[in-house]
């Protein structure tokens, strides 16, 4: 990605970056508003109705009381008796790991996720400032071009849902270690860099780590090409790939209680990704999924990126009709051009992935590829693989404005050319900002709601005086929304969980677990300080075993002893 840039390194473009975080974090602002950084204001995570935000908040809050392990990660208040790591409640473990060291000076509510996603913004704001300079080598493009990547629809689509999937900023900062290899002073100052960068990213979530290090694989192929060292390479790779495998290992990701599984494509995305806006953008038609899980693989560019990328098209076209066909040859590119050759081939690869194993177009399935034993073991960790796209998304990005800078200059002039992508860069951003106003407003005013406090059937107040009775919920029956009515209520009254839902499936040791639990009451062994919870379909097991059973709302409660104030449930 060459150009008229400065070898002087952009990491050093300090005010630059300052400038970009502003930008992110004003955005923030307005899209999202300023109540969720209130943190000691966590109704609203509940009342979104949102699991997944809900298990990321849960998750920290019995982290944050369950005492420290080795692994550092590991938890055993939501499987209660086994551990699982935070790392599976998606609650960003950098973050859970830092704030656990003040949780005696914390308050008893304290939630991170509205924090985590202005910061996000910030630095997605801070690093695609960056990114524009190095590849236009222009401030002023670089400042303008900033809300593109800060507030991208992926992005937008993940806040406050898989809110951990926000720090998109992490891929737009590989890709920038990877334009800025060369330039670190040193070849192990690097390496360091890329080794830290690697924990950082793991520790915030492993797709992101994923994607960022297959960003870093064509960095190295890239170097390669260029020097020919394999020793470098090799080191490079041995860095990255070993402190990842550390770094999962301090969060527990190995733990035992995981059931097996092995699958890719159960969230892949859909051909029509970077067109279709789905609910986010409102200036074109939604368009159909060939099934309702595609919506992993958002990669919707928006309106105003679509102007932008056809002005680059174009612009594109003018300079191979300019200087003949010789410049669409593969030695001429790959001598001229090679980054952005292998950026090309980056983002086929990401894209393809994304949509990998099925190839759907709107909703028609044309054929889906067989996977064999092989395959799934090689890549089953990956089933949203959709996520995959926004690689893609920000590499199209960057290419729509190195095309507008080089070639304007090409054919109009340094200065024709920079006032003409100044104005269209505004263009596009008010078309953009147009397309996805509908749903942040919308969105912006839910989140400014007056919530009603969390509940659940527990919250009886004969019940709740006598709980500190008690130590263990166990819940017989799988309920997702259930679940985290109950998590909250545990983590308020310093209860343990036997069943959560975990990013990982943990289903064997909580059968094992609830069956145990089941067949000790049977005989008359239930623990006094045990909390059953019952459906219909197990109260009809239960119903006979000598435990106290009562109603509450629409959940059957079995305890050992009676509880004072309750009258027992009969038939």
């Amino acid at each position: 990605m060459k150009g008229n840039i400065s070898e002087r390194s952009v990491f050093r473009e300090k005010k630059l970056f300052l400038i970009g975080c502003v930008i992110g974090a004003l955005l923030f602002i307005w899209a999202f508003g300023t109540r969720v950084l209130d943190v000691t204001y966590d109704e609203w995570i509940f009342g979104l109705t949102d699991p997944d935000i809900e298990q990321h908040y849960l998750g920290w809050c019995h982290f944050r009381v369950s005492d420290w392990t080795f692994p550092l990660g590991m938890m055993n208040r939501l499987s209660y008796p086994y551990e699982v790591s935070v790392l599976y409640t998606d609650s960003i473990p950098i973050w859970a790991f830092f704030f656990k060291i003040f949780r005696s000076v914390l308050p008893e509510t304290f939630q991170y996720l509205g924090w985590y996603g202005l910061v996000s913004l910030a630095l997605m704001g801070g690093f695609s400032a960056l990114l524009i300079k190095r590849v236009t080598g222009n401030d002023v493009l670089s400042v303008i071009g900033t809300p593109f990547f800060a507030l991208s629809f992926p992005i937008i689509q993940r806040m406050f849902y898989h809110t951990t999937l926000t720090a998109q900023w992490m891929l737009v900062a590989a890709i920038l270690l990877w334009l800025e290899e060369g330039r670190y002073g040193s070849f192990m100052k690097g390496t360091v860099v890329w080794t830290v960068f690697s924990v950082l990213v793991m520790m915030t979530h492993p797709y992101l780590w994923a994607m960022a290090v297959g960003v870093l694989c064509f960095a190295l192929l890239d170097s390669y090409l260029s020097d020919k060292d394999l020793r470098k390479v090799i080191i490079r790779l041995s860095a990255i790939l070993i402190s990842g495998v550390v770094s999962l290992f301090v969060m527990g990701a190995f733990s035992k209680s995981l059931d097996s599984e092995d699958f890719i494509g159960q969230f892949e995305g859909n051909f029509n990704a970077f067109i279709n806006p789905l609910k986010y953008g409102s200036l074109i038609k939604e368009l159909p999924l060939q099934d309702g899980f595609q919506y992993e693989g958002f990669g919707y560019l928006g309106c105003g990126m679509f102007i932008l990328l056809f002005a680059a098209v174009v612009l594109v076209i003018a300079h191979v009709i300019k200087r003949g066909k010789k410049v669409l040859s593969v030695k001429y590119l790959f001598k001229n051009h090679r980054r952005w050759c292998l950026a090309l081939i980056a983002g086929i690869c990401y894209a393809l992935f994304s949509f990998f194993p099925k190839v759907a177009i709107n909703d028609h399935l044309f054929f889906r590829i067989p996977l064999t034993k092989w395959m799934q073991v090689i890549v089953g960790y990956f089933r949203s693989n959709g996520r995959f796209v926004w690689v893609a998304v920000y590499l199209i990005y960057a290419f729509a404005f190195w095309a507008i800078a080089r070639y304007g200059k090409e054919l109009i002039g340094v200065k024709a050319a920079f006032a003409a992508a100044y104005a269209l860069t505004l263009l596009c951003l008010v078309v953009q900002a147009r397309d996805m106003r509908p749903y942040l407003s919308s969105f912006k005013a839910e989140l400014s709601k007056e919530f009603k406090p969390n509940h659940c059937d527990l919250d009886d107040p004969v019940m709740t005086a006598n709980i500190d009775h008690y130590s263990h919920i166990v819940m017989t029956y799988d309920d997702q929304i259930e679940d985290m009515d109950y998590a909250h209520y545990a983590y308020k009254h310093g209860l343990t969980m036997n069943r959560f839902y975990f990013a990982r499936s943990v289903s064997h040791v909580v059968k094992a677990e609830a069956e145990r639990v089941r067949s000790e009451a049977e005989k008359g062994l239930l623990p006094a300080d045990y909390i059953v919870l019952l459906d219909e379909e197990n109260y009809e097991i239960w119903k006979d075993y000598p435990v106290n059973i009562y109603k509450l709302d629409g959940t059957w409660v079995a305890v050992k002893e009676p509880v004072p104030g309750l009258d027992t449930y009969s038939d």
